[in-house]
């Protein structure tokens, strides 16, 4: 293969923002390591070119960034036939890479594995005369842990152990000369001892649930019970035949349970249908206890790798000087005690039977997915004691108790310690939202204000009575005044047409807006109100929806959905939150295409995409939300105006106001759901498969709501011209700031 003089300098210092996965904190967390051997993009041949992202544009791009960055900060020089790694000027690292002929060259990673030979030179520049090269392979047969690798493992290994002999020089003022054998045995076996370990727990974790799995599947299906043991058996020999016959291929082993799992799954049809005619109640619960034990158990030993098994004390707090690192330390103490506590709690107050309750699995599904995804990201740092290979928070404690400061990686650690303490913050939020099944609210139509007539709030001098009020809801909610579309000339047929027009002069749209929207009950039950273009006495009502059977599936779905979500012993915070959450779990912002065709505008406004599933814009996140206000008797209001940032230009928007406590505080579900770009797949942090709900813009008073995040959003002059004529008419909720 003709080999092109060509240099590409990867950076490792800082986010790169065109790598999606595996690299699964890129988006969340700032100043994160770019680790090559981890990277799995797709690349072109080396004789064409190296791209590491989409596109060989994007990457170009990347070059001249990486190119800019400060001298200090670790450089991976890569030649097309030299992967060259140099540390602060100081002294390098080269790894040669010989390729066959028709090699070709996929990534990085597969760079390293295609090493015949991996030399550490290690070069003092200071006076330029000590030197010491060591030929690591050659210590394997000294190592006990290092023999149970693949060679591909070992390779994964030295590139770990290369970081870690540079750190060791920089943190012990040590010259490379000063290096001895024995100082890199026992750095050998402290990298590989750990991976090894950890490759011991999820071995033996995984026999506990092949132990479970057998135990469950022999009580309800024994004739399947033969097959599946066949698996085990064969993955059982294998496994004593690799203890004999070293290196162990523990990848082999993982695959071949996953293999006996899905063996389990096709057996799980005939298991399902027994257990349906033969389990009781209390079987069910102690299969999914048990299920859910060994889950919690599984996710509680990943932790503690992640976090180690000391916190930081106060002591040791007392004695860190730098009064930046000592803030940073008791943060650090906060959320190592909450990582302890949170993620088996997650499991006792979202798994087990609860686990039946398909939003609080989602949840605990974020909960394993973030834990599984930020296990084994390392921290990335070119300080601290082994900090290339040690979870961050171990790390964080590791480096704090050793040196008692951060010295030049305080705002990094600040940052991702303060990310973290605000995963675990509304992780606590979710997890204050769970409840048991006994306790679940049940909405009935008897319930609704709406139609409890001694709550109509009638205005001065109306000719309607309370009677007549409650009776056009009811028949609004039962399809009887719906109008389908405005080619129709069909209008509610109750007197309540006449008296309203009589009392409002057509000059008059506000008080004719501010009775209509006190019928409509703020319009909460319906999807718009009327507004000053319906000047008639056909008194006609737009909707989004196209008509009542549409409506009908909404409240039908509002009334199926609180039961999970919402507890009869929430107060009304949580139950706007847990309603807040479920809107943003279960839609997404509408695609540029929606928004740019015509026939869509009033679909993709529309309540009734949550039962279809398609997307909505800003109006749809807040008509929903009034929806649920509604059959939740809480006192609420869809506001609309515009809104922006310093990025975009005001743009018209939506969001909703309620009332708690005697206070007017704003929610708006729109900003709260997480844009997720086509760029980021399923493993980004910010999916809301891994990430826990945002709560930025949840019950906020207005100053802080209409600024939050640097944004800022003004509430339209005619809504609040509606407002003062609704308190005029005695309707103190809808006092607007």
């Amino acid at each position: 293969m003709g080999i092109k003089k060509r240099k590409i300098i990867l950076h490792i210092g800082s986010v790169l923002g065109i790598f999606s996965a595996p690299l699964i904190s890129v988006s969340c967390f700032n100043n994160l390591r770019y680790d090559p051997k981890k990277e799995e993009s797709k690349t072109e041949e080396v004789d064409e070119k190296i791209s590491i992202g989409d596109s060989k544009k994007e990457l170009k791009t990347l070059l001249n960034d990486v190119e800019k960055e400060l001298d200090r900060i670790q450089d991976i020089v890569l030649y097309s036939i030299e992967l060259k790694t140099t540390f602060n000027n100081n002294f390098n690292f080269a790894k040669n890479v010989y390729l066959d002929e028709n090699s070709e060259l996929k990534d990085i990673q597969e760079a390293i594995n295609l090493l015949k030979e991996i030399t550490n030179s290690i070069q003092a520049i200071d006076e330029q005369k000590d030197m010491l090269k060591v030929d690591l392979f050659n210590l394997r047969k000294d190592n006990s842990f290092y023999k149970y690798f693949t060679r591909k493992q070992q390779s994964e290994l030295i590139y770990e152990l290369e970081k870690y002999i540079q750190i060791y020089i920089e943190l012990n003022s040590k010259k490379p000369s000063q290096i001895t054998i024995d100082i890199l045995k026992q750095m050998i076996y402290n990298v590989s001892s750990s991976k090894f370990n950890f490759i011991k727990e999820q071995i033996k974790i995984l026999r506990k649930e092949f132990a479970y799995k057998k135990e469950e599947l022999n009580k309800y299906v024994p004739s399947d019970v033969i097959k599946f043991e066949k698996y085990a058996k064969d993955i059982n020999d294998k496994i004593i035949a690799y203890e004999s016959q070293l290196p162990l291929p523990w990848e082999d082993i993982f695959k071949d349970y996953e293999f006996l799992f899905k063996q389990f799954n096709l057996c799980n049809s005939n298991y399902e249908k027994a257990k349906e005619n033969e389990v009781s109640d209390s079987d069910e619960i102690n299969s999914l206890t048990v299920s859910n034990n060994i889950a919690k158990a599984r996710m509680t030993s990943i932790v503690d790798n992640l976090i180690g098994s000391k916190n930081i004390t106060d002591e040791q707090i007392n004695h860190i000087y730098n009064k930046n690192d000592k803030e940073i330390a008791k943060k650090l103490q906060i959320v190592w005690t909450k990582f302890k506590s949170l993620i088996p709690e997650a499991y006792d107050k979202m798994g087990g039977i609860r686990s039946k309750n398909i939003n609080f699995k989602k949840r605990l599904k974020t909960v394993e997915n973030f834990i599984n995804n930020y296990w084994g990201y390392d921290s990335g740092l070119n300080s601290g004691p082994m900090a290339n290979s040690t979870p961050i928070i171990k790390g964080a404690i590791r480096q704090l108790v050793t040196y008692k400061t951060f010295g030049s990686n305080q705002n990094y650690y600040s940052t991702y310690i303060d990310q973290l303490f605000d995963y675990l913050k509304v992780l606590e939020f979710d997890l204050s939202l769970t409840f048991d099944e006994s306790d679940k609210l049940v909405v009935k139509e008897e319930d609704l204000d709406i139609f409890n007539i001694n709550k109509v709030i009638l205005p001065k001098n109306s000719k309607l009575t309370r009677e007549e009020v409650v009776k056009f809801r009811k028949d609004i909610y039962y399809g009887n005044a719906f109008i389908i579309d405005d080619k129709n000339e069909s209008y509610y047929s109750l007197n309540i047409k006449e008296s309203l027009y009589s009392q409002i002069s057509k000059n008059n749209w506000i008080a004719f807006d501010a009775r209509m929207y006190e019928l409509t009950n703020g319009s909460n039950y319906y999807n718009d109100v009327a507004w000053k273009s319906i000047y008639d006495k056909n008194i006609r009502f737009r909707y989004r929806t196209k008509n009542y059977n549409e409506e009908k599936q909404v409240n039908e779905l509002v009334l199926k959905v609180i039961p999970t979500i919402i507890s009869k012993n929430f107060n009304l915070k949580q139950k706007i939150s847990a309603v807040h959450n479920w809107i943003v779990d279960n839609t997404e912002y509408t695609d540029s295409y929606e928004l740019n065709n015509t026939s869509l505008q009033n679909s993709i406004r529309s309540v009734y995409r949550f039962v279809t599933g398609e997307k909505v814009v800003c109006e749809g996140y807040a008509r929903m939300f009034q929806k649920f206000m509604t059959f939740l008797n809480i006192p609420s209001w869809y506001v609309y105006g515009d809104a922006g940032n310093k990025f975009n230009s005001p743009q018209p928007h939506a969001w909703n106001m309620v009332v708690v406590d005697g206070k007017n505080l704003f929610v708006d579900c729109t900003w709260d759901d997480p844009y997720v770009g086509n760029k980021v797949g399923e493993h980004s942090i910010i999916n809301k498969n891994i990430y826990p709900h945002r709560i930025n813009f949840l019950l906020k008073e207005w100053k802080e709501f209409s600024t939050a995040n640097g944004g800022y959003r003004n509430i339209d002059p005619e809504l609040k011209q509606l407002a003062d004529r609704l308190k005029i008419d005695n309707f103190p909720y809808v006092i607007m700031n």
